[in-house]
């Protein structure tokens, strides 16, 4: 059980990285989407450019995070509630192979 986990955790931590380059990407993006009308300003590129990191960063940078805190207390609690969401969450929206391998890893992990 305990490679597993290790296992997921590196899944989770190239995800977070993955995440923070998306993110990235996406926030300057739509920043100069934002500055498309002629009355646009920097205002209208710093406020797109916060939507846009917020919005990618929550699946891709926050739910990782909270999956890895709760696979460290998995021995004491036996709860994989956030695991499960980041694995359905990246299955919907971000990396279908990364998904099956996050499936698989849980399923190897809650019947250990």
């Amino acid at each position: 059980m305990e490679k597993y986990i290790k296992y997921l955790k590196v899944s989770y931590q190239i995800e977070m990285v993955l995440g923070i380059l998306l993110a990235g990407f996406m926030s300057f993006f739509l920043g100069v989407m934002a500055t498309d009308a002629p009355s646009a300003t920097y205002f209208h590129f710093a406020l797109g450019a916060l939507f846009g990191f917020i919005i990618v960063a929550i699946p891709t940078m926050l739910m990782p995070f909270l999956a890895i805190k709760e696979l460290n207390n998995y021995v004491a609690k036996r709860k994989l509630l956030f695991n499960i969401i980041n694995a359905v969450v990246v299955l919907a929206f971000v990396f279908f192979p990364l998904a099956l391998w996050q499936f698989y890893m849980l399923y190897k992990i809650k019947n250990d």
